[in-house]
């Protein structure tokens, strides 16, 4: 996203009911005072670190991969000393409200906290809010807060066909369907699922094969979950 020269662009973040984040999804939009000094992003990787029997050190399995997470640090400021954020009655309370409203608050009409984005320049995050943490700076005399940090961390939040499609999740523990391709053999997709090529005979009883050789292409195989 071009930023016109000389134009301060504001982070702005967006509350919507459903997760597709249509139009006519929207509820609410906040747009920062002060933009972040600086934000960060954290990804992570899980591994399966249980110890076989006899072994001296557990092999890292792969399990999943979490949802990436964003932190950002929002200014409030009541004093007066911010031309776009001038003095009032109950300093940043109605500031700290409406956002916490905005991403926080369970909505019930959805039965859980909204669905966000967050957009700053080329920075575009769908997300879910993780946490908020209020630190209150400033006060006046009769205890009124007039400045705040606020640290909001966000979680990626991805649909559940789409996060499927990009993780490719091949998890044994659980029930497959995969269709079958050109090429594919029963041994061959059962080592894609399970990690080994040995269950292809308990697929083959499953799905009632009476030919594990020749699979005909489009036709669709469960595979059951693993039994521990």
């Amino acid at each position: 996203m071009l930023i016109p020269t000389g134009k301060l662009e504001k982070m702005k973040i967006t509350s919507f009911s459903a997760p597709e984040m249509g139009a006519g999804d929207k509820v609410d939009e906040f747009e920062v005072y002060i933009n972040p000094e600086n934000y960060s992003q954290e990804y992570k990787i899980e591994y399966n670190k249980e110890q076989g029997d006899g072994t001296s050190s557990p092999p890292l399995k792969f399990t999943r991969m979490p949802p990436q997470e964003m932190s950002f640090e929002f200014l409030f400021d009541r004093t007066g000393a911010l031309p776009d954020s001038p003095v009032r009655p109950r300093g940043v309370m109605p500031d700290i409200e409406f956002l916490k409203k905005m991403t926080y608050d369970f909505n019930g009409d959805i039965h859980r906290p909204p669905y966000l984005f967050i957009a700053w320049g080329e920075l575009e995050f769908k997300c879910v809010l993780a946490g908020l943490n209020i630190q209150y700076k400033l006060f006046r005399p009769d205890g009124t807060p007039i400045r705040a940090v606020v640290r909001g961390t966000f979680k990626q939040f991805t649909d559940e066909e789409l996060r499927t499609l990009e993780e490719n999740t091949n998890s044994p523990d659980l029930t497959h369907i995969r269709v079958v391709k050109s090429g594919d053999t029963l041994p061959l997709m059962a080592k894609r699922i399970y990690g080994d090529s040995k269950y292809y005979l308990d697929v083959a009883r499953v799905n009632h094969l009476t030919s594990i050789h020749q699979l005909e292409p489009g036709k669709e195989l469960i595979f059951p979950p693993l039994e521990k």
